[in-house]
This record gives C-alpha cells, sequence and structure tokens, in this order.
C-alpha cells in the first residue's frame, strides 16, 4: 500500500534507523486545499442529513451520492497532475 500511494506522489518513505532495526517513516506530503472543492458536496444539501450518520438509517459509509462525489474529486485531482 505505501508503496502505491509514494508512486502517487501522496506520501514520502524515508529509511530510518527505529530501535536497531531499518523501517520507512511514512509522511504525508502536503497538498493545497481548495474550498471550492466542497462546493458541490451532497451532504450540505441533503434532505436526509439529519438521519445521516454510522450506524444510522442513513450513512455515508453507504450514501451512492457521496460515493459519485468523491470518485469525481478522485479523477479530478488525478487529472490535476
Amino acid at each position: 500500500i505505501s508503496l502505491r500511494l509514494e508512486r502517487a506522489g501522496l506520501i514520502e518513505r524515508r529509511r530510518e534507523l527505529h530501535e536497531g532495526k531499518w523501517t520507512y517513516r511514512l509522511i504525508a506530503k502536503k497538498r493545497a486545499v481548495n474550498p471550492l472543492s466542497i462546493l458541490d458536496l451532497p451532504c450540505a444539501f441533503c434532505p436526509e442529513q439529519d438521519k445521516c450518520g454510522l450506524g444510522g438509517p442513513v450513512s455515508p459509509a453507504s450514501c451512492p451520492l457521496l460515493a459519485q462525489w468523491a470518485e469525481k474529486m478522485v479523477h479530478k485531482l488525478q487529472g490535476e497532475r
């Protein structure tokens, strides 16, 4: 997983000695945050917002609108690289 994240430019791996053993420290790369990216977040205008929560009748874990939005954001970010 860490190799995939490193290739995607999301983390940096640094080799270091820890308690006599070689290991890698994983460091998240800082990315500029664009507040405009959440303008079309479906949660802000969802009529089920008051019922939504993990374990509730409506959940972000199973919301198709949130999944579509997340996929769209991933594709958009991949296009920026």
